[in-house]
């Protein structure tokens, strides 16, 4: 039987001489860098963390617009200066043609534009609370115009948008 030999390696943890292991092949060994599993777990920790990762960046994560200090380096931008940088067309989710944009999303648009609402156009009625005062549409075609959106109360958007409800009179069957 032919008995293969094969060089000692050096660990690149604790720097001690190594040969192969019975149960280890030989293509095995040649790949192996460590002398144990402590080692093993020792040097892979020490390559992920601290300077040596891959991660590092020279200290804290800093905001590429602004320079304020990030929690992680998982964003690269604060909320603040990501709030600036993602609106209109910059934002992934941004689209001019109505057909892909719904009723909610253009409500949403319109809303985060304009804000919220604070007196009727029509009857005069104030309030603070937005779910009392909406944006009603024009020409109800939902556009991208702010001049076809004015502020109603709910009583008034109801009527506006539907004249067939405000029947004064019920039919007696």
């Amino acid at each position: 039987m032919k008995k293969i030999i094969t060089p000692s390696k050096i660990c690149i943890v604790c720097k001690k001489s190594y040969t192969r292991k019975p149960r280890y092949k030989v293509q095995q060994f040649l790949k192996s860098l460590y002398c144990s599993n402590y080692c093993r777990h020792k040097g892979s920790y020490e390559v992920t963390s601290g300077e040596k990762s891959h991660f590092w960046k020279g200290g804290k994560p800093k905001c590429l617009d602004c320079g304020i200090q990030l929690v992680s380096y998982k964003n690269k931008r604060c909320r603040r200066c990501w709030d600036k940088f993602n609106i209109g067309k910059n934002n992934a989710n941004f689209n001019n043609l109505k057909k892909n944009v719904g009723y909610k999303g253009i409500h949403l648009w319109i809303k985060d534009r304009l804000g919220s609402p604070i007196k009727c156009f029509h009857c005069g009625f104030e309030s603070t609370n937005g779910r009392k005062i909406h944006w009603a549409n024009k020409s109800h075609k939902y556009i991208r115009d702010f001049s076809d959106w004015f502020p109603l109360c709910v009583s008034c958007h109801r009527k506006y948008d539907h004249p067939e409800w405000n029947v004064k009179e019920k039919q007696v069957l």
